[in-house]
């Protein structure tokens, strides 16, 4: 579920960060503390959008690729009750 899945005009660098997004998201059920995952999770969310928000407005991933994306990401992410 690499970037390799992507278009095959998607810039490399892009896909490098694609592929940094989805390991930040694997590490955070083994990394973030047992109390305090619901906020790690919040927070990746939010990273995550911003972060796909801007590929998008710079035209470097397409609407389809961006909620391909979203939905790799957000899949990847412990269950947790949301922070509050």
């Amino acid at each position: 579920m690499g970037s390799e899945q992507l278009g095959a005009g998607v810039n490399p660098a892009v896909g490098r960060e694609l592929d940094a997004l989805l390991r930040y998201a694997r590490s955070i059920e083994a990394t973030a503390p047992a109390g305090r995952r619901g906020e790690a999770v919040d927070a990746a969310r939010c990273y995550f959008g911003g972060a796909l928000t801007v590929l998008a407005h710079l035209g470097l991933v397409s609407d389809d690729e961006h909620r391909e994306w979203w939905e790799r990401l957000t899949a990847q992410l412990p269950e947790c009750p949301r922070a509050g």
